[in-house]
């Protein structure tokens, strides 16, 4: 993958650590307005360096449900996914993002 196309792995990264404990984040995420996350080629695993780009917001219910919405810069991104993991470890892909304009990704209904 080239530099540009791993930094969008950074969404999952950076969701994986917001999804990663349900339970952590009903108390961390009480009033359920989601985490806004900032997406660069530094939460790579490993980092890359790269001039592309993303920002959106997670949010995790108390039925551990997920919704996000994630739009990215500097790339032509064709695919993005949530992983469960530790911040700075690769994790299982838990949530599918879908395809939602040039630029945007987000989780399917339901």
């Amino acid at each position: 993958m080239n530099a540009m196309t791993k930094v969008f792995g950074a969404a999952g990264i950076v969701a994986a650590a917001l999804s990663s404990g349900c339970s952590m984040m009903n108390n961390t995420m009480r009033s359920g307005d989601g985490q806004q996350v900032s997406l660069t080629g530094m939460n790579e695993v490993p980092p890359v360096a790269s001039g592309a780009s993303g920002n959106g917001m997670v949010t995790v219910r108390a039925d551990c449900s997920v919704s996000a919405r994630i739009m990215v810069r500097g790339m032509v991104a064709t695919a993005a996914h949530i992983h469960q993991g530790a911040a700075g470890a690769n994790g299982p892909v838990i949530v599918p993002l879908t395809k939602a304009g040039d630029n945007a990704f987000t989780t399917p209904e339901g």
